[in-house]
């Protein structure tokens, strides 16, 4: 049956390719089988979507400005590594910063547009199965039915033979609008999806330096690229800096408690022999001496282990974040770049129909020429073949399109 449609001249092929592109090959583009094949799924339902999401989460929670960092991460509290090298706070400072900024603003300007793409898809194969089947009577397979009649290739074209042509007209042209519409909202949203993949990918350069300072060396000074000859990763040197802070509280705990028990007992002696003669106020003097020593001793290494503590909490903090990063970024960008393709292919979607309704709607006059009244039938039959798998295919789209924005919601929840 797909062969009885034999097209006469240049004008037919275009119209008959342009019916192939707008009702077969560009919706079967936006609906792709998963890996398992169990089911299809919609085309930006892809690991690439989901793991842009989970980056995109996790860089949010980062310090998003140099004030923020410094209050939660003092620099003061790793002397000892910009001992080392100056500039490694810095730059470890900045890069972490910059991950959020361009999470935070990705977060408020594409990702919730980047999931709300569905609606377009939805609502566009919505308005597809309506205009080309389902619309009581004003659809086009309807409207096809009357233009390809036989009758016509003798009769006159009559009053319901030009309603029929309106008809077609007016709903193939309300389906190019609507998909110039979306196809400019695709369009929106990849520009900002290029944007964002660009900047993640300098953020990527400055996490695989990070990722050689502190895990992979070799360690170099940030600012003159030279290595710096012996030094450790900084990992290996923080993890000592912890474990070093560690045996200092774990000791000022023990002295503390020692400081506490002396101050406790000279207090008490010092009131109990406050009722002793003269000499017993010596020895009040004496323990009330001893109190004072140890209780200052004992608020001094309080203040030393809440010092110590905040250091390692701060540390352990730091590294966590780095660790955070280097995990998030690991083989993020190919990911991306497959969301990226998605969302090109959602536009590639619209901007089809939007060209191929267009060239169908300039030769509809044409669409009975050239071909014998007892063929019509089966040129009849081959458009109807392709409008009743469109309408199938658009279902999918829906229903597909509908499944990946409730999955993508709750994981914004």
């Amino acid at each position: 049956m797909s062969e009885e449609w034999k097209p006469i001249d240049h004008n037919e092929v275009k119209s008959k390719e342009a019916f192939e592109m707008a009702l077969v090959d560009s919706p079967n583009s936006v609906v792709k089988e998963r890996p398992d094949q169990s089911t299809n799924r919609f085309i930006l339902q892809t690991d690439g979507f989901h793991d842009l999401q989970r980056y995109v989460k996790s860089g949010m929670r980062f310090p998003k400005t140099r004030d923020t960092f410094e209050k939660d991460m003092p620099e003061s509290y790793f002397k000892s590594l910009s001992d080392i090298d100056s500039g490694i706070y810095a730059f470890t400072r900045d890069s972490i910063i910059s991950i959020s900024v361009n999470c935070n603003d990705f977060n408020s300007n594409g990702l919730g547009k980047l999931v709300t793409s569905a609606n377009g898809a939805i609502a566009y194969a919505t308005e597809a199965m309506d205009m080309l089947k389902l619309e009581p009577e004003t659809n086009f397979k309807a409207q096809l039915a009357v233009l390809l009649d036989p009758k016509y290739k003798t009769a006159p074209k009559d009053e319901a033979f030009d309603e029929a042509r309106e008809g077609a007209k007016m709903a193939l042209e309300q389906l190019r609008d609507t998909a110039r519409e979306k196809k400019q909202d695709a369009e929106d949203m990849v520009a900002l999806l290029t944007a964002f993949h660009n900047k993640t990918a300098a953020d990527e350069k400055n996490a695989i330096l990070l990722k050689q300072e502190y895990f992979d060396g070799p360690v170099i000074n940030i600012q003159s690229k030279q290595e710096i000859k012996g030094q450790i990763p900084y990992s290996g040197f923080l993890n000592a800096e912890v474990a070093r802070l560690l045996k200092l509280i774990n000791d000022s705990v023990i002295k503390r408690d020692d400081a506490y028990s002396r101050w406790d007992k000279a207090k008490d002696g010092a009131i109990v022999s406050a009722f002793f003669g003269v000499f017993g106020w010596i020895a009040s003097g004496i323990l009330t001496d001893r109190a004072i020593k140890a209780r200052a001793q004992y608020d001094d290494l309080v203040k030393q282990i809440e010092k110590d503590r905040a250091e390692q909490a701060v540390t352990v903090k730091l590294m966590e974040c780095i660790n955070t990063v280097l995990y998030q970024m690991k083989d993020l960008l190919p990911m991306m770049t497959k969301a990226l393709a998605a969302m090109k292919e959602l536009q590639g979607l619209f901007n089809s129909q939007q060209l191929s309704f267009d060239i169908i709607i300039q030769d509809l006059d044409g669409i009975g020429k050239g071909v014998q009244a007892s063929a019509l039938k089966w040129r009849k039959a081959w458009i109807e073949n392709r409008i009743d798998k469109a309408v199938e295919k658009y279902r999918e789209i829906k229903e597909t399109a509908e499944e990946f924005q409730r999955s993508a919601i709750a994981d914004t929840s």
